[in-house]
């Protein structure tokens, strides 16, 4: 993206931003904001041990008394803070950027209104019903004595939510009727005015993925998908956590699907908000269901930021400039953006206390971060609940570290992410070990299972193969399609097509019928060529005279 062509950039490297929160979301946001070239200083409030550790370069950790956003405002002013990037969901929920806003600072995620999207459970499933976004059969409850005979009589098996935030603690998938009616006993007593009002739905059957997108209130630009591990242990054993892991992008969804599933369940959000006067600019998040059997979306919850660890794995593999994203999004010009990704992919695995998400020892020092990074390519650790005590790293908090790796393959991503993990030294922390599992034993192989199903097409080009280009990206993007592209032939050994066939990975051929006596012969060997090739794996251009 260019000065010129948006017209909305600023100087380079004159820009100071401060991103709110400390966990390993926050440092990754701060990491990424710091690589700009627009970017000049970004601030962390209050940060942690990892983004205390880059006050050499350009990081610097504040604390600043975020409930209190006159004083906010203050520091934005005196540090001449360009915008401000708010991570966790209570601060927007708290009106922050209300605030902020009205005081003359920008900010990067909704407001107050615009929050409840993500703040209130009821808020959301009703704006979902109002605007036919795709979500499970639900009620709505404030009273409990209603909210438990509708569990006792539920046509279909229930999922138990309080309405408010209650830090990842309101939610409950019960196992029977009996459990059921202990989650809303215990969700509308336990969590104060989280759990006033309860949101019973219907559990939904498949597998689940994260798509986010960024919005300036009217345009979406969809992520890679994301999928996360909120059990605590391996094989999705024990309590639900913030997030023990992820990986993108997710092979559970095709291209074709992320393009459909973005229309319904983020664009349809995005106008809704619009339409509704609450316009939504941030980060919008949409947990989708994909039901066994019918692989029909379901929205079942939003978040109104990035995820965490979703955002761990996400921004490495962002290849445009997060500054230039946000700072569209903040002037409503994200439709002139072509916003590019890495084509890699990303895991991260959450390392915990021991305990966690229940108590947990703090003040543990951890060895081994600088040596990991060090010694695997591809590696950024990712601090959340870490203090720097003098030249140590020390755990204060439930999530501690995400070491993130980026690699060409899913398997490689995993395999390194691991060695890394092997390198960091803490006698109190915890780390599940089958992170990606179900994609790397379920999901690639029904891909390759399906691929090998295809059938195989050769294109014939003379020129610049402006219809095999639409034909490969059709059949690369959408796991339906019913053939695979495996050969592009020519009788040119000039034709532009040809370069691009082989930049998408397919093989190339020259076979030019001067060579033969009539157009039966060059048919023949046009088919014999074919057949051979699909016995080897070169892609270089060959040619046949």
């Amino acid at each position: 993206v260019s000065t010129q062509s948006t017209g909305f950039l600023h100087s380079t490297m004159s820009n100071n931003v401060l991103v709110v929160g400390g966990g390993g979301r926050e440092h990754a946001l701060a990491w990424k904001l710091s690589r700009s070239t627009h970017v000049s200083k970004v601030y962390v409030s209050p940060g942690n041990g990892g983004t205390a550790l880059c006050s050499p370069l350009n990081i610097f950790n504040v604390d600043l008394p975020l409930q209190n956003h006159e004083r906010v405002a203050q520091f934005c002013q005196e540090k001449r803070i360009q915008f401000v990037v708010v991570g966790p969901e209570q601060p927007l929920s708290e009106g922050l950027v209300n605030y902020l806003s009205a005081a003359g600072v920008k900010c990067f995620g909704p407001t107050k209104e615009a929050s409840m999207i993500e703040a209130s459970k009821a808020f959301s499933k009703d704006f979902m019903a109002r605007h036919n976004i795709p979500t499970a059969a639900y009620r709505n409850f404030t009273n409990k004595e209603d909210a438990l005979q509708f569990v006792r009589t539920a046509p279909f098996p229930v999922v138990v939510k309080a309405s408010g935030l209650a830090a990842g603690k309101g939610v409950v998938v019960p196992k029977d009727v009996e459990e059921a009616l202990k989650a809303v006993e215990e969700l509308s007593s336990g969590l104060g005015k989280a759990g006033e009002t309860l949101v019973i739905e219907e559990r939904l059957e498949g597998e689940e993925v994260s798509l986010l997108a960024f919005s300036d209130g009217q345009t979406v630009i969809v992520m890679p998908p994301a999928q996360d591990h909120k059990r605590a242990h391996d094989g999705d054993e024990g309590p639900n956590t913030g997030g023990m892991g992820a990986y993108a992008p997710s092979p559970l969804l095709s291209a074709e699907e992320v393009k459909s599933i973005s229309k319904i369940a983020l664009q349809r959000a995005v106008d809704g908000m619009k339409k509704e006067g609450i316009p939504f600019v941030g980060v919008l998040y949409a947990g989708i269901m994909i039901q066994n059997g019918t692989r029909a979306p379901y929205v079942l919850e939003y978040n109104c930021r990035f995820g965490d660890p979703e955002c761990q794995v996400l921004l490495p593999l962002l290849k445009s400039d997060l500054y230039e994203v946000i700072d569209a999004c903040l002037s409503q010009r994200l439709h002139l953006l072509d916003v590019k990704w890495f084509n890699k992919y990303a895991s991260t695995v959450v390392m915990a206390s021991k305990g966690y998400p229940g108590a947990y020892a703090k003040g543990h020092a951890i060895t081994g971060i600088d040596m990991a990074c060090k010694e695997v390519d591809g590696v950024t650790i990712f601090h959340a609940g870490t203090s720097l005590d003098g030249a140590s790293i020390k755990n204060t908090g439930g999530r501690v570290l995400a070491v993130t790796s980026v690699q060409n393959t899913l398997p490689e991503s995993v395999s390194s992410a691991y060695q890394a993990v092997s390198f960091v030294t803490c006698e109190a922390l915890f780390y599940r070990k089958d992170i990606a599992n179900r994609a790397l034993t379920k999901y690639l192989p029904a891909l390759e299972a399906q691929k090998k199903q295809k059938k195989k097409t050769a294109i014939l080009i003379s020129g610049s193969g402006t219809n095999m280009e639409a034909l490969i990206k059709k059949a690369s993007s959408d796991r339906n399609y019913p053939t695979e592209i495996a050969l592009v032939i020519s009788n040119k050994e000039d034709a532009k097509g040809l370069e691009k066939a082989a930049k998408a990975g397919i093989k190339t051929i020259v076979i030019k019928h001067q060579s033969f006596p009539d157009r039966k012969a060059f048919e023949m060997e046009i088919d014999k060529v074919f057949l051979q090739s699909l016995t080897h794996s070169s892609h270089n251009t060959q040619a046949y005279h």
